[in-house]
């Protein structure tokens, strides 16, 4: 009884405790868990370690499971902006300047709406209007989807290096953020991606603006990490600095991020720098702290104080420090400089420009490579993302264009046919996909029992072929469905013996 007493007291505390967490209103978390990773999200801007800003439960875990080790402890967006030749700024990181909802003619909206929490949809489910008309995409983009929207204009205290002060300077920026992931190939299960929509909503013009994914890598023992940079996938990604670690054993899982380059840009990489921090290098681990002229050095490919980064096996000035490899041992590497420890890292996104009332999209994905031993992981992390990056320019972006767009309502996205109908026992079933996305293809009975899934995944546009034979089956009426978004089309088919 004593132990029901205590878990009443603690539920009962919660929202207290959410709310002391970042100084503002309730803060709803929601969790992306269909793939091999469980990641947490908040509706102000950060990738929550828990619900109590403590180690109860990281922001990622792998496997997806409530009892098994973190390995990204935190992670957030800095947004730094030059307004009038200054840098100002927000961030999301252990605390964050954003709160919940939206800014309209500079005011922020009511942060307890319910509207404004994380919202959650699965493969096939469409958003009510009430969120379409703040951003949200019309159907779930992979297998589960997460969106939220949030602005820096709150009345909560923000973090100077030795107390919280309070927020005057605020961008007055509102973000509307999609998460969204699937489990359609490998690599996509062990990957998150994000969107995130930037809309200037005061009235300064940002002359130089860029957004910084902040993050805290624990794989497992926090304190026996390596960090790094990937120069042909454009990642940072990080790693267990000893061959065996206390919570993973001997298979440590290795974590990267990084941004997607835009449809016209693909060539070309879509960061400009990399930094890391430790408690040796760069400043101590802790939160990012003002002055936001630190964080635009480190956008703009500097160290904290403005100072180049050098890397010592060439002496040449870097824009992506320990950019090296760890598999090979080869240029500047974590373990030829420290003893493993307990890194911070960021990227920055391409600089971007933004008048008032414009906006502008950063995507983003991270990636879990979970091989047989630490150096399998880099391996394999670096094989999702090669893959990664495939299913991006053919699959997900032409699903994006859609979105940023606003084409709404979505062009009518599958044709269904079947030859020969009736039939017996084999027909084929013909899909034509006018763009590329997700599909899911059953059979079901008259009596609406699922026979069988021929496919579930993403396809290019175009045609397609599959051959479906009933075995086993009696002869009657049988339904073919496709699934694709919002779309869903149905073909009768009559199986005569």
């Amino acid at each position: 009884m004593r132990f029901l007493r205590i878990i009443s007291i603690y539920i009962l505390f919660i929202p207290i405790l959410l709310q002391a967490q970042d100084d503002t209103t309730f803060i709803d978390i929601k969790t992306i868990d269909i793939g091999s990773v469980k990641w947490h999200i908040t509706n102000n801007g950060r990738y929550s370690s828990s619900a109590f800003g403590n180690q109860m439960e990281h922001t990622a875990m792998f496997p997806a499971r409530w009892d098994t080790p973190g390995l990204l402890y935190n992670a957030g967006i800095i947004i730094v902006a030059k307004i009038d030749g200054e840098w100002q700024g927000a961030l999301a990181h252990r605390r964050s300047d954003f709160q919940p909802g939206t800014l309209e003619n500079g005011e922020p909206s009511d942060p307890d709406n319910p509207i404004f929490k994380v919202h959650k949809f699965n493969e096939g489910e469409i958003a009510p209007q009430e969120l379409l008309d703040l951003g949200c995409p019309p159907a779930t983009i992979g297998g589960q989807m997460l969106f939220t929207v949030y602005h820096d204009l709150c009345s909560h205290q923000r973090y100077t290096g030795n107390d919280w002060q309070p927020n005057t300077e605020a961008l007055q920026i509102e973000v509307r953020q999609t998460v969204y992931s699937d489990t359609s190939d490998d690599a996509l299960k062990h990957s998150v991606f994000s969107r995130y929509e930037i809309i200037n909503r005061g009235s300064s013009h940002f002359e130089e603006a860029y957004l910084i994914i902040h993050l805290d890598p624990d794989i497992g023992d926090k304190n026996n990490d390596y960090v790094g940079y990937d120069t042909e996938y454009d990642l940072v990604y990080a790693y267990n600095g000893t061959l065996t670690d206390s919570k993973y054993g001997e298979n440590p899982p290795a974590f990267a991020c990084g941004f997607l380059p835009d449809a016209d840009a693909l060539t070309k990489k879509a960061s400009t720098a990399t930094y890391f921090k430790s408690p040796f290098f760069e400043s101590v681990v802790g939160f990012p702290t003002p002055p936001y002229r630190n964080y635009s050095n480190y956008a703009k490919g500097f160290r904290q104080n403005g100072a180049p980064w050098i890397d010592p096996t060439t002496d040449q000035e870097s824009k992506y420090p320990l950019s090296g490899d760890p598999i090979l041992g080869t240029g500047w590497i974590a373990r030829n400089t420290f003893n493993p420890t307990d890194f911070q890292i960021g990227i920055s996104s391409t600089p971007f420009s933004l008048a008032p009332d414009e906006s502008h999209i950063v995507n983003s994905v991270m990636i879990i490579g979970a091989g047989v031993n630490r150096d399998h992981s880099i391996q394999l992390m670096r094989l999702h993302a090669g893959r990664i990056r495939w299913h991006w320019q053919w699959n997900i972006l032409p699903i994006l264009t859609s979105v940023n767009d606003k084409s709404y309502p979505l062009p009518e996205q599958i044709r269904l046919s079947a030859y020969p109908n009736p039939f017996n026992p084999q027909t084929t079933i013909h899909i034509n996909l006018n763009r590329s996305g997700h599909i899911k293809l059953e059979i079901f009975d008259i009596l609406g029992r699922k026979v069988e899934t021929i496919t579930n995944g993403l396809q290019m546009a175009g045609e397609h072929v599959f051959q479906w034979t009933a075995k086993d089956l009696p002869s009657g009426v049988y339904l073919c469905r496709a699934t694709s978004g919002c779309d869903v089309k149905i073909q009768k088919l009559v199986l005569q013996r």
